[in-house]
């Protein structure tokens, strides 16, 4: 499985990093462009499922759990 690393604040005291697995890749040819569709799931996420424990996060729930932690 192949890694994706989101990073906040690079290089700042406050900076967070964030890992993903990358689940699918969807390649779309337009002209001479080719654009890709990755599509993520959190490393945190797959670790857990793997010990028999699931989270489900809804996009608003991420964000509100993101601004706490740049709160803290």
């Amino acid at each position: 499985m192949r890694k994706i690393k989101v990073i906040f604040n690079k290089g700042e005291p406050q900076e967070q990093v964030f890992e993903f697995l990358i689940v699918d890749v969807t390649e779309e040819h337009a002209s001479d462009a080719l654009n890709c569709s990755v599509t993520c799931e959190g490393l945190a996420f797959n670790e857990l499922g793997k010990i028999g424990y699931q989270y489900s996060l809804s996009p608003e729930i991420f964000y509100e759990e993101v601004e706490e932690w740049f709160k803290t």
